[in-house]
C-alpha cells in the first residue's frame, strides 16, 4: 500500500529474488543444478557404497532392446533382452538432462522422475516394477548390508558436535556486543586547560529482550565523559548504536605519545565488557596559548 521509495531495501530485496527466480525458470534451469548447486559436491564426498541412492540395475536390465517377434520361417534365434527397452523415458523426464543408466552423476537431484518413468514403461510391457529404483551400489552388486560403518557414526557424532556448540553459543550469548572503534579524524586533541582529548567510537547492541543502559568508565583514571553528556547511553532490545566516548587525561599519564588501558563498558545488569585500548597523546609537553594580562588599573591621582 505504499511506494517502493517509502521502504527501498525491502523492495530492493523482492525485486532482487523475483530477477533471480524468473531468470532461473525462463533461461537458465537445468544449469542451476549443473553448475551452481553444491548440492551434487557434497553427496559425492558424504556418500558410500552402502547409501541409499536412485539406482538403475543392470543385471536385470541388459543388455537393453525393445523385445521383437521371430517372423515367420525364422531359424535364427532372438538375442536375449533385459528389462530395459531402450525407450529413453528416464533420460527425457530428468530435470538435469542425464541418463541415470550410466550410474550416480554429479547432476542427479534425487527426484525420482526417471523411477515413476519407468514403472510406468514396466507395467506397460507387463515386467516387474524397480528397474530404476533406490538401492545401493553393494546391494545391487548382491552384497550383504552392513549398517555399523564408519559414516554412520562419524556423521551423528558431527551433527551432535554441532547442535551442542549451537546450544552453548545461544546460553552464553553475551548480553550485549560492544566494539570499540577508532577516531575518524585525529588521533587527539589538546583541548584549553592543557588535557589530551582521545575519542573512542563504541558500537554497542543490547541482545537482551528488554531495554537497557550502558555507562562507560575507564578503572585505572578518571575524567571520562560521553560527549559532555551524563555518560550512559539507552538502548531498545536488539537496537544498536554508535557512540562518541571522549577521554580527557593530563599530558603526564601518556608515556612516548602512548598510553595502553582499559575501557569497560556496563550495563544495568551488572554486566561488564572491558576492552584493551591504546590512547594517542603528544610526544612533548603541549604549548599552552598565553592569556591575555589583566590590564592595569588606572592610577589614583585623588592624593
Amino acid at each position: 500500500t505504499t511506494p517502493p521509495w517509502a521502504h527501498p531495501g525491502a523492495f530492493l530485496l523482492f525485486a532482487a529474488v523475483t530477477g533471480f527466480m524468473m531468470f532461473n525458470f525462463a533461461y537458465w534451469r537445468e544449469q542451476l543444478c549443473i553448475i551452481a548447486c553444491p548440492y551434487g559436491r557434497m553427496q559425492s564426498v558424504m556418500l558410500d557404497r552402502q547409501s541409499l541412492i536412485i539406482h538403475y540395475d543392470p543385471k536385470r536390465g541388459e543388455p537393453r532392446g525393445k523385445p521383437r517377434k521371430a517372423k515367420r520361417g525364422q531359424s535364427v534365434p532372438l538375442p536375449v533382452l533385459g528389462d530395459c527397452v531402450d525407450c529413453d523415458q528416464c533420460v527425457q523426464v530428468c530435470p538435469t538432462g542425464i541418463d541415470i543408466r550410466d550410474g550416480l552423476q554429479l547432476e542427479c537431484v534425487n527426484c525420482a522422475q526417471c523411477i515413476d518413468a519407468c514403472n510406468d514403461v514396466m507395467a506397460r510391457f507387463g515386467r516387474d516394477a524397480g528397474l530404476i529404483r533406490y538401492s545401493s551400489q553393494d546391494a545391487m552388486d548382491r552384497k550383504p548390508i552392513r549398517w555399523l560403518r564408519p559414516r554412520v557414526v562419524l556423521y551423528p557424532v558431527a551433527i551432535l558436535a554441532l547442535f551442542v556448540g549451537l546450544m552453548v553459543t545461544l546460553i552464553g550469548r553475551p548480553a550485549a556486543d560492544t566494539i570499540v572503534l577508532g577516531p575518524l579524524g585525529r588521533p587527539f586533541t589538546v583541548v584549553d586547560d592543557g588535557r589530551v582529548n582521545n575519542t573512542l567510537r563504541v558500537k554497542i547492541t543490547n541482545r537482551t529482550e528488554a531495554p537497557r543502559t550502558y555507562a562507560f568508565e575507564l578503572p585505572a583514571f578518571a575524567g571520562l565523559s560521553l560527549g559532555g553528556a551524563s555518560g550512559e547511553v539507552r538502548l531498545e532490545p536488539e537496537a544498536t548504536t554508535t557512540e562518541n566516548v571522549q577521554v580527557l587525561l593530563d599530558y603526564e599519564d601518556f608515556t612516548a605519545g602512548r598510553l595502553p588501558t582499559q575501557l569497560v563498558v556496563t550495563d544495568d545488569l551488572g554486566n561488564r565488557f572491558p576492552h584493551r585500548v591504546v590512547l594517542q597523546g603528544p610526544t612533548a609537553p603541549p604549548t599552552l596559548a598565553p592569556t591575555p594580562e589583566d590590564p592595569e588599573e588606572p592610577a589614583d591621582d585623588s592624593r
